[in-house]
């Protein structure tokens, strides 16, 4: 550290030994007054804690949704299987998401994954409205199931979420029983 760049604070005194520390920069109120700051917990930093959610659903999704493949490849009738098969592979993503955010924001675990799993469920509205939206594999079946399938990973994230939650520590007695 060089010495000479230090400030010494009139309320130090002139003592050589007791070093003061630097003054702060000037027209800095505090850590709100850095929009830069990772202390503040900004939008910005709350975007970039959702990229390792982000990208555990997007690692989960293809691994599941080729073992989901594999299986329903093995069966007599393929076609049957999807459906179900590919709900479950969203299932499992969307519940690796939310354990994800969890741990990522221990403090505020089920929150992170409930706006990771709203970001999900954003997404994939988005691309099927992009994409004009496929026929069902069920025509006979309600045109909610889609969509609501398309919402499931709002509250999966949140049992994610749940799951990574910090549980409160019971209180251990030290002190043995009198009897």
């Amino acid at each position: 550290m060089n010495h000479k760049s230090i400030v010494k604070h009139s309320s130090v005194g002139n003592h050589p030994d007791r070093l003061s520390h630097p003054a702060p920069a000037a027209g800095r109120i505090g850590h709100a007054a850095e929009p830069s700051d990772p202390k503040t917990d900004g939008f910005s930093h709350a975007l970039k804690a959702l990229l390792l959610p982000m990208a555990a659903v997007v690692l989960t999704s293809l691994v599941a949704v080729t073992l989901m493949t594999a299986i329903a490849g093995a069966g007599p009738n393929p076609g049957a299987l999807i459906p179900a098969l590919s709900a479950a592979a969203l299932a499992v993503a969307s519940l690796a998401g939310g354990i994800t955010a969890g741990l990522c924001r221990r403090s505020n675990a089920v929150g992170a994954a409930l706006i990771s799993g709203c970001l999900v469920s954003v997404l994939l509205c988005a691309i099927a409205l992009i994409g004009g939206g496929t026929p069902s594999p069920y025509p006979e079946a309600s045109p909610v199931i889609p969509w609501l399938l398309r919402l499931s990973p709002i509250p999966l994230h949140a049992l994610g979420g749940l799951l990574t939650h910090p549980r409160p520590q019971k209180a251990s007695h030290t002190v043995p029983n009198k009897r």
